[in-house]
């Protein structure tokens, strides 16, 4: 295994829109601020944009997103922000990460998380907040593989019960 994290590219279009698809039947989401019928070069366009912290939605933060990448497949995504706001800083942290669901139970999340860990550490960002739901134990043992420590269980708006991590790099 070699997973790979790097910025969308115009050639990952087809794959990316049929895992997009597929994760509207989830919670989760997969292609951060995608609409249905954008294209896909101007999709790319707003991504850099985000990653340079240019036009940027109200309540939106600097952030990139990163495919995972494995032998040519992509599997999984990453979303690294560089910078929190109130919502941020209370229930999504520095990182989401998703793994295609054919290739889940193989490693690659924790690697994902790894990786999102180094880059956040080269911008200067430590401690970094990871986190998941109470009930997404996968997602927990990830984070923890990873050494985050558990600062305790909170409540969000919606009612849902999630965990809040810190990983000290």
């Amino acid at each position: 295994m070699s997973l790979t994290l790097r910025f969308l590219e115009m050639e990952d279009e087809e794959a990316a829109l049929r895992v997009w698809h597929a994760f509207q039947q989830t919670p989760f989401g997969f292609l951060t601020f995608y609409e249905e019928g954008m294209p896909w070069h101007e999709y790319l366009t707003m991504l850099a944009d985000h990653r340079e912290g240019r036009n940027l939605r109200e309540g939106v933060v600097k952030h990139a997103m990163y495919a995972a990448v494995v032998d040519g497949v992509l599997v999984g995504r990453a979303g690294i922000r560089f910078e929190l706001n109130e919502i941020m800083a209370f229930r999504y942290g520095h990182v989401g990460y998703g793994v295609v669901e054919n290739h889940r139970r193989k490693g690659y999340a924790t690697d994902i998380l790894r990786q999102s860990l180094i880059i956040l550490a080269e911008a200067g960002i430590s401690p970094v907040l990871v986190t998941c739901l109470d009930d997404n134990v996968g997602s927990a043992k990830v984070i923890e593989k990873n050494g985050g420590k558990i600062e305790g269980l909170f409540t969000d708006k919606r009612g849902f019960l999630f965990r809040r991590y810190w990983v000290t790099l």
